[in-house]
Formats: structure tokens, sequence, C-alpha cells
């Protein structure tokens, strides 16, 4: 295949997929589809229904589905689709889960990789003089 017609077929495609993209948009210039999130979304929105006090059995028992269709094999959650462990997902998700009255399970696996390598900082000059003026910052930042 030459150039010319590699770009005749990409030019092709988008074509293609633009139409495609105009033919399912409203008259009124907007698209209606549905929105992809992760599980974060999921037990957020859970957290705020119950905060502004709009829970319904009904509701919750959609979200913790969903919430249970996202979990990883290793129970955990991740930030993407298919993605790594993530800890803080999985902290979200699991306490929405026991919001909502649903056993999130009591094994969790996650290894957590700490990089301990040693750094060095440069310390801009105008935050060791507001540290070095304030007692209690120089308590809770000791410089050696």
């Amino acid at each position: 295949m030459t150039v010319v017609q590699e770009l005749t077929a990409l030019d092709s495609g988008v074509e293609r997929a633009a139409a495609r993209l105009l033919s399912l948009q409203h008259p009124d210039g907007w698209w209606k589809g549905e929105l992809e999130s992760n599980a974060t979304m999921i037990a957020e929105h859970l957290f705020l229904l119950h905060f502004l006090g709009l829970r319904a059995a009904e509701t919750d028992r959609l979200l913790a589905n969903e919430l249970l269709a996202r979990r990883r094999a290793d129970g955990t959650w991740s930030i993407w689709f298919d993605g790594p462990a993530d800890l803080s997902v999985t902290v979200e998700a699991y306490a929405a889960l026991k919001l909502a009255g649903v056993d999130a399970g009591d094994s969790v696996n996650i290894t957590i990789d700490l990089d301990q390598a040693p750094r060095e900082v440069e310390i801009p000059p105008e935050l060791t003089r507001a540290l070095n003026a304030d007692r209690a910052a120089q308590a809770a930042f000791p410089w050696s």
C-alpha cells in the first residue's frame, strides 16, 4: 500500500466516523449516550445520596451491583477498566458497599511497593525564611 492509499484509507475512515457521529447528534446539537466512569464515582454517588438523605433501596442495589461488577479478581478495584489495583479506589468502593449493606468481602490482596530511594530536596529561600521565623514551624520541620 502506498502512502497516498494509506492516507486515503485514513481519510475515508475519519469521514465515516464523523458521518456516524453526526447521524447520532440531536437536531439541537447534543449527543446522548452512556458515560463510562470508574468505581470511585459510583462510590461517591452513593456517599452523596446518603449525605443528602436521598438513598433508596433500589438505587443502593444498582450502585452496589455496579461496584461489584467492577471488582478485580484479587478483591481490589482499579481507576480504569482492567487497570492495576488502586488502594484509594478500593477503600472507597469497600466503604460504599458496606454503607449499602453489602458484604464487600474480608479478603483483599494488594501489594504496595514503597519507593524508599533517598531524595535531595531544594528548599526555596522564601520557605526557609518563613519556617525560620515561626517557632511552631521550626518544631514541626526541624532543620539539621
